[in-house]
């Protein structure tokens, strides 16, 4: 039997999800903000969330949050006879250091997957680091190229020549 328990977050956890985070966050990012000014912003960022179709679960020992996934929930656009396709963006897998390698994350990960048949979403994709990969592919995840991605440079940066080029080439 375990001593931890998984469910839905709701914004009542709230404090504890932006600690999770906090603490899931690089030295560099938490020194960007303290984490007394980094709590109600996340809560009201989770209130957003929660209304445009996030959903987190949460392994709960006791009364402390010891781990976390988050699954945002895609609508596929419409296609004649098929309006109610979805799938699920996975991100922010999470457990506390000192709870790791008790296989609390796969059974967080295993919760997900039950509940994405049961809300018959179409798959579930997330972008591993290559830590955590292994993790992923031991819960089913398969790599998969079919994906290209275009990422656009950070603020203040200027886009690459060929980026440029591409641009201008492209427009009308």
């Amino acid at each position: 039997m375990h001593d931890y328990h998984i469910r839905q977050a709701t914004i009542d956890d709230a404090t504890a999800l932006a600690q999770l985070r906090w603490d899931f966050s690089s030295p560099a990012q938490q020194a960007a903000q303290p984490f007394d000014a980094f709590r109600e912003p996340f809560r009201d960022y989770l209130v957003e969330a929660f209304a445009r179709g996030w959903v987190i679960w949460v392994a709960e020992a006791g009364e402390r949050l010891i781990g976390n996934i988050y699954i945002q929930i895609v609508a596929k656009l419409p296609r004649p006879g098929r309006f109610d396709h979805r799938w699920g963006y996975v991100t922010n897998v999470y457990v506390v250091p000192e709870r790791r390698d008790a296989r609390i994350g796969a059974a967080l990960m295993a919760r997900v997957q039950e509940w994405a048949r049961a809300e018959d979403l179409e798959y579930l994709l997330l972008w591993p680091s290559e830590r955590a990969a292994s993790f992923y592919q031991r819960t089913g995840f398969v790599p998969d190229q079919r994906a290209l991605i275009w990422e656009l440079p950070a603020r203040g940066q200027k886009l690459q020549d060929h980026e440029a080029h591409a641009i201008h080439d492209a427009q009308p």
